[in-house]
């Protein structure tokens, strides 16, 4: 009953934040202004790459998309959330033309993070006054309110509440629930967002580690830890995650990292300017909190660390280390033991490893840097897999939030009413506290106008009626990652044509490998092979830098301030 109250609590929050239009699956307008909403392209990305595999023939592995690349790409890199886009895709001949899962995917994030928050405070306290102002505590993250619609997959926190849950319940869980529940988690996870798996999984192995130090079979535990993993990668690879030639590291490293104030420190930087336009240079300092300072930050790229964990949790939780320092420097006094001796090695464990994963490699507080450490090729190559490593300070995040609730819980038992208006009362601090980041997101989300595209002219309608694949010309590096605009653009362009495109923006850089191809396809066009259903795109060329007219075959034209070339004859070169 708590749990389904959490959820309950959660959708209510969420609903207050962003409304209830966004939950209409054929509302996709507001998908189209995510660089108005959020500062960023990413939301109409994730949109789009959905749009592409939904209209994609069914073939293995069973997530690749056809149209945003010279070659088929898994969904997964398009962050469209692959657990839901098969889902839907199955129900796809069911479903209205235009469809979209991302309100709802949000709602259902806020309510089971709500729902497990309420279930994981649960378990150490009896009643159901604690769990449920837990519930709006965890509802009320600042680091899932930042993400979400920003970079939504990463919104779903609950992934990493549950797996909290499933570590506090698992010595009363049989080995088989141990193995379906880890499974279920950590593939649930794997296909929202990679990013999680490590996550999940770290918390899966302190859990089973926990499970050693209580002298379990060890045999039995390497069982249970092997096939979740193995099943996850076995869900990994069916959605394409291993398919194609894609890169899995990226830079940035040193830059996207966790900084050592970030508990404590509301602001982040944004490149949210409200209803205009911006450039990737372009950031805004924004605070979350209505009481505290902004602190400084060495980057602005440590957004990706951003943890601030809000007022009323910061007082709790020195409430509650105040309690503790008080008891054990106290004499003759007998309490409750907070932690069993098998669970404070893994507890330490996963607090060190997942700090020192945030950090990497460059430690830093405030603007500040402390240490840089110098790895390995290969330790550094590894972590580039997962190059923003601030997300990696969400696990402890969590774990320190459910901490505040449950050390006054243990440590002042035999008082529960004052407990229980304390907790009310820095719930209430704690909204107060975020008001500025819920009605910053609040207002961005209100009063979307349709959505207008910046490829105006007629002679659009004209090409898109006879071409077949948009090519944009190289460097696509610099064409399309640093105005990510003209890639939604030509996208759409596309999809309402029924074209295809040699490249989009997506969540790993694949241009090098665009770019030799694209060169590749204009020998074979000085060759004499050539198709007149391809248009191509000169994103970064000047009039005097076009491949020559008569050696390719190609007639240029300047169309609302996009270079073009086509075989087509369509008025004025």
């Amino acid at each position: 009953m708590v749990f389904w109250i959490g959820c309950a609590i959660g959708a209510v929050v969420f609903i207050m934040i962003y409304g209830v239009d966004i939950l209409r699956f054929t509302n996709d307008t507001w998908l189209l202004h995510s660089d108005d909403l959020e500062g960023s392209i990413d939301l109409t990305q994730h949109y789009l790459g959905w749009v592409f595999y939904r209209r994609t023939p069914w073939r293995f592995p069973l997530g690749l998309t056809q149209g945003i690349y010279w070659d088929n790409v898994s969904v997964v890199y398009t962050d469209s959330i692959p657990l839901f886009a098969l889902f839907f895709k199955l129900l796809s001949p069911l479903l209205p033309e235009t469809f979209q899962y991302f309100g709802l995917f949000g709602i259902c994030c806020y309510a089971l993070t709500g729902g497990f928050g309420a279930m994981l405070i649960g378990r150490f306290c009896d009643g159901k006054a604690a769990p449920l102002l837990a519930s709006v505590l965890f509802c009320l993250s600042p680091v899932m309110l930042n993400r979400m619609y920003l970079h939504t997959a990463l919104a779903a926190h609950f992934l990493l509440v549950a797996a909290l849950v499933i570590w506090a319940y698992s010595d009363s869980m049989t080995q088989k629930k141990k193995i379906l529940y880890w499974s279920l988690l950590l593939t649930t996870g794997t296909l929202i967002n990679a990013y999680f798996t490590p996550m999940i999984l770290g918390t899966m192995l302190c859990a089973y580690l926990q499970d050693v130090l209580r002298k379990a079979n060890i045999k039995k535990i390497a069982v249970s830890a092997a096939v979740p993993l193995t099943v996850t990668l076995l869900a990994g690879y069916a959605v394409g995650m291993f398919y194609g030639n894609v890169p899995a590291a990226g830079g940035g490293l040193e830059l996207l990292s966790f900084n050592l104030d970030a508990f404590v420190n509301p602001m982040t930087y944004l490149s949210h300017y409200g209803k205009r336009t911006f450039t990737p240079d372009e950031f805004r300092a924004f605070n979350y909190s209505s009481i505290l300072p902004s602190l400084p930050l060495y980057s602005n790229y440590q957004n990706e660390g951003f943890a601030y964990l809000g007022l009323g949790v910061i007082l709790l939780l020195t409430i509650s280390l105040v309690l503790v320092a008080v008891i054990a420097i106290g004499k003759g006094k007998k309490h409750e033991k907070l932690l069993s001796k098998s669970a404070v090695l893994p507890i330490a464990l996963y607090l060190a490893v997942f700090l020192l994963l945030a950090l990497s490699p460059k430690w830093t507080l405030g603007s500040r840097e402390l240490l840089n450490l110098p790895y390995p090729d290969a330790v550094r190559r590894g972590l580039s897999v997962f190059r923003s490593t601030g997300r990696f300070i969400w696990p402890v995040y969590y774990m320190l939030l459910a901490a505040a609730f449950i050390l006054p819980l243990k440590l002042m038992k035999g008082k529960r009413g004052g407990i229980t208006v304390l907790l009310l009362i820095l719930t209430a601090v704690q909204a107060i506290d975020l008001y500025p980041g819920m009605v910053e997101k609040k207002e961005a989300f209100a009063g979307i106008t349709p959505y207008e595209s910046r490829l105006a002219s007629d002679v659009w309608d004209e090409l898109g009626e006879q071409g077949e694949r948009i090519i944009f010309y190289p460097p696509t590096l610099q064409g399309l990652y640093f105005d990510c605009k003209t890639s939604m653009e030509f996208e759409i362009f596309a999809l309402e044509h029924d074209m295809d495109l040699n490249m989009t923006y997506m969540s790993r850089d694949l241009t090098e490998q665009a770019d030799e191809k694209t060169y590749a396809h204009f020998e074979q066009r000085k060759q004499g092979l050539r198709d007149s259903g391809n248009i191509y795109v000169f994103l970064t060329q000047t009039k005097d830098e076009l491949p020559d007219s008569d050696i390719y075959g190609l007639h240029y034209y300047e169309i609302d301030g996009y270079l073009i070339g086509t075989e087509l004859e369509i008025g004025n070169e």
